[in-house]
């Protein structure tokens, strides 16, 4: 059992609060008292055994309500991110599902950053982070309760007879109004929380009752103002991400009651309709592969949810570029005419423009006693890329050739549209960039496979 030193003094109403925490100010009348403590403004009131001790939160609070995969907000970066940095000898690449982070800088050590020099390809697919969609947000009551400590001290020292009759009744006034309003906004909060927990809970089963779903979303209708707002934005979230990942379990007349009874307006839930999905496309879409369920969800997914080209483009675009992936893999490439001249029994799978590259240095940079060196790519040769059942060949002024047989590895980044190949007997990786990549890269595999 741990023990303490806790001292009080008394100034009339006001308490003084000395503990090995700090100092606290309190005050008010029985059963009812607003103060402040080191944890922050607080609410205690109650008599004969039960009580009530509510304390403010430290800085803006976040919302019960989560979404999308591994409980995150919706909220997003765009399209913009930071350098990609990596460690001398560490990975060279990041992907799209990598997240970005910024290596533990060491005095007199070296990082080494990728920048883009933009002589790739532009990336044939978009798993974008979803829209910033501002959710509404409780009202906050941490500034009721910090409003509640001037209107006691002004009271109580009017008692004390420090200020005339009028600042405390002032300062009475301010006290009951803030804690009443306090009092008021937490009850309906912690309402909305809770019919909203319950949804969520309903809908997470495996197979949710309708009849209890329907049950709840009557009981929202008894919110106003924010709340409803608020309910109606999370809860209509979670329903039709229910409705999204098994539309057997979820009438879609859950789904017409909800559309009906909702406060938000078409913006908003358009906005609602596309945020959901966003996210249901990077999730199903995140390693760059599709397999055709996934695809028909995707699209009877957009249908349900009235979305077109002009709000879901680059979802649509991707989706196209991920179905002719899945199509190239699942079959053996048919032979095309070369465009040049081959050598016997050689066939031609692939001809299509494209550039060699080569990475290089371009610049050094010390920044916090920290060496940057700053590595992009440069065009080494600019023409045509053509595959054959023997070679990988490319042809511009000059030509340059790479045998099948020779590759032991094949790495493709559609972040940055560059098919890498790793040689025997070659210390650096041959970089390759083109509109298609992974179309190529596809058609190569099958001719590795074959081999």
């Amino acid at each position: 059992m741990a023990f303490y030193l806790r001292k009080g003094f008394n100034f009339g109403p006001v308490r003084l609060n000395l503990s090995k925490g700090g100092v606290g100010v309190s005050g008010g009348i029985t059963g009812a008292r607003v103060g402040m403590s080191p944890r922050g403004a607080y609410v205690h009131g109650g008599r004969s055994g039960l009580y009530y001790r509510k304390y403010a939160r430290k800085g803006r609070g976040r919302s019960p309500a989560r979404f999308g995969r591994q409980g995150a907000e919706l909220t997003g970066t765009g399209h913009d991110a930071p350098p990609r940095h990596r460690s001398p000898g560490g990975s060279a690449h990041v992907t799209a599902q990598d997240s970005y982070a910024i290596p533990d800088y060491t005095p007199g050590g070296m990082v080494e950053v990728f920048v883009d020099t933009g002589v790739t390809w532009p990336s044939p697919v978009r798993i974008r982070t979803p829209d910033v969609f501002p959710a509404p947000d409780f009202p906050r009551t941490t500034g009721l309760l910090y409003l509640a400590v001037p209107g006691l001290l002004l009271f109580f020292g009017g008692l004390a007879g420090l200020f005339g009759g009028a600042v405390t009744a002032a300062g009475l006034i301010l006290l009951i109004g803030s804690l009443g309003a306090y009092i008021y906004i937490d009850y309906k909060n912690s309402r909305a929380a809770k019919l909203l927990n319950a949804l969520q809970k309903e809908l997470e089963q495996q197979k949710p009752d309708p009849e209890n779903v329907r049950a709840i979303l009557g009981q929202t209708t008894g919110l106003q103002g924010l709340w409803r707002k608020w309910i109606d934005f999370h809860g209509g979230y979670h329903l039709e991400q229910a409705y999204a990942e098994k539309p057997d379990q979820i009438p879609e007349s859950l789904i017409e009651k909800f559309e009906r009874q909702t406060v938000l307006g078409r913006e908003e839930r358009e906005k609602l309709h596309i945020a959901l999905f966003q996210r249901r496309f990077e999730e199903l879409a995140r390693d760059h592969s599709l397999t055709e369920e996934d695809e028909r969800h995707l699209r009877e997914l957009a249908e349900r949810l009235d979305l077109g080209e002009h709000q879901i483009g680059e979802e649509l675009d991707t989706l196209v570029v991920l179905s002719e992936i899945r199509r190239e893999a699942e079959t053996f490439p048919a032979e095309i005419d070369p465009p040049v001249r081959l050598t016997g029994g050689e066939k031609c799978y692939a001809a299509v423009p494209g550039r060699l590259l080569k990475e290089k240095v371009q610049q050094y940079r010390t920044i916090d006693r920290v060496r940057h060196k700053y590595v992009g790519f440069e065009v080494d040769m600019d023409g045509t890329v053509c595959l054959t059942n023997k070679r990988i060949l490319i042809v511009a002024q000059g030509s340059r050739d790479y045998r099948l047989n020779r590759i032991l590895d094949v790495i493709l980044s559609l972040e940055d549209a560059t098919v890498r190949l790793v040689l025997d007997g070659r210390k650096s990786p041959v970089i390759l960039t083109m509109e298609r990549p992974a179309l190529f890269a596809a058609r190569m595999q099958h001719l590795l496979d074959a081999q």
